[in-house]
């Protein structure tokens, strides 16, 4: 993913964390993983990433058991999903954490939903023989 594109920064930090979190759970040699950790540093500045990414990224990943912790304590909570609009929803998160109302984001339009159509529309007109079932409120008859 692209560090330019329109998606929401959780996302694009989502996609270092697990690039990281993976050589870390993957690679036994140290050397190893610290070659695989700056491949992949180089590999995100192509795309756009900074090193503010990077610093942000690994801090989390060093606070990680205290956030699952928080996770828990704050369970009974509803997890709010809200589309993503530039600059907007992230002023919008912020005050909503404030107040610790956990909030989520998800892309307005997505490939599925751009590609995949299985079936044409039919025009309102094209629509005959249409059979519509009631069922009764009081009793099971329809």
């Amino acid at each position: 993913m692209n560090f330019n594109s329109h998606h929401p920064i959780e996302h694009k930090l989502s996609v270092v964390r697990t690039l990281f979190d993976r050589s870390q759970f993957l690679i036994s040699d140290s050397k190893d993983r610290h070659a695989e950790d700056l491949h992949i540093e180089k590999v995100l500045r192509d795309c756009g990433y900074q090193d503010w990414n990077f610093q942000k990224v690994k801090k989390q990943m060093k606070m990680k058991p205290l956030k699952r912790k928080q996770k828990m304590d704050s369970a009974n909570l509803r997890l709010v999903v809200l589309p993503y609009v530039e600059g907007t929803l992230e002023r919008i998160a912020r005050l909503m954490r404030k107040h610790q109302v956990p909030v989520a984001m998800r892309p307005v339009k997505t490939l599925k939903s751009l590609l995949v159509h299985p079936k044409d529309k039919q025009e309102k007109e094209e629509i005959t023989d249409c059979a519509y079932k009631i069922p009764c409120a009081s009793c099971e008859k329809c």
